[in-house]
């Protein structure tokens, strides 16, 4: 066909009509033969990603914005056993987003240096596995982070409201089957190796540094040593894939767990407790875990 000039940005084109041979060469080619054998479609699209959100609808009522400061989160009676859940509605932004902030809190996850290293160990280990997620959630922007303290366990999910319920369910289901044989070895000695790097680059911090880090462990009535981490994950008979999934089931959830739950933006009272309901059915549903208080 003749040369023609598209309108935007003044490109020449031209359509061509597509000869019979090259169209037997270009579908000969041997995967489309092969999925055509087993009489699979050649080709497909990706699965829907299930992130995506459709309603934009703000669960805030219309009114003027609350005076400033705003009044804090209020911890709502009747959640589920085990969850103590603080709740607020966006009235100020009035945006189709929402934040979840689910500290779990158990008892052994700071226990001893050991308990420590196998807390990082597993909070890591659980990201990982959490890769497969990532690039769907990004996408329909969804994000989440996970991460060990001495008191825990912390998530954090933030994005658009309408299938924030969707990725915290499969972050949660993914945490509670994170067990026994999940733990591969592998994917273990990666991650030992990497924080025991992390260990050993600690000592090369600016002095003002490690002078907090110091004065932090003077202070604080229990606080384990970076050296006490360091001489576990160096310690090859101990620090293994086997005595971490033997921490993590008999060990990490053995004094009972407490989960701090904030629900902070586009949600009304109905599915904060909707959210709250989906964490105890996650956590303490499937075994892993006992809804058992503890002191603040």
């Amino acid at each position: 066909g003749e040369w023609r000039r598209e309108p935007w940005y003044g490109t020449r084109f031209r359509l061509v009509a597509l000869e019979p041979a090259a169209l037997a060469r270009w579908a000969d080619v041997p995967a489309l033969a092969a999925a055509a054998k087993a009489g699979e479609p050649p080709l497909a699209l990706p699965e829907a990603n299930p992130f995506v959100p459709t309603d934009f609808a703000i669960r805030a009522p219309p009114g003027p914005k609350p005076p400033h400061p705003p009044p804090p989160p209020a911890l709502l009676d009747g959640a589920p056993p085990g969850v103590a859940l603080w709740y607020k509605l966006d009235r100020t932004f009035r945006k189709p987003r929402l934040a979840v902030y689910l500290q779990l809190r158990c008892a052994g996850a700071y226990s001893s240096p050991e308990a420590s290293v196998f807390s990082n160990l597993f909070a890591k280990l659980l990201s990982d596995a959490l890769q497969p997620l990532a690039y769907h959630a990004e996408v329909a922007e969804l994000h989440y982070s996970l991460y060990n303290t001495a008191r825990g366990l912390v998530l954090k999910v933030g994005g658009y409201s309408h299938k924030l319920h969707v990725l915290l369910d499969k972050v949660l289901t993914t945490l509670a089957g994170l067990r026994g044989a999940a733990v591969r070895d592998e994917r273990f000695e990666i991650y030992r190796e990497q924080q025991a790097l992390d260990y050993d680059n600690f000592w090369r911090s600016q002095p003002y540094a490690l002078a907090d880090y110091h004065a932090g462990y003077a202070l604080e009535a229990r606080k384990w040593h970076v050296r006490e981490y360091m001489a576990f994950l160096k310690d090859a008979q101990r620090c293994t894939a086997a005595e971490l999934r033997a921490f993590v089931e008999r060990e990490l959830f053995a004094a009972g767990a407490a989960a701090d739950m904030l629900v902070h933006g586009n949600a009304d009272e109905a599915e904060a407790r909707g959210l709250a309901q989906l964490v105890a059915d996650r956590i303490y549903g499937g075994g892993g875990a006992q809804a058992t208080p503890l002191q603040p």
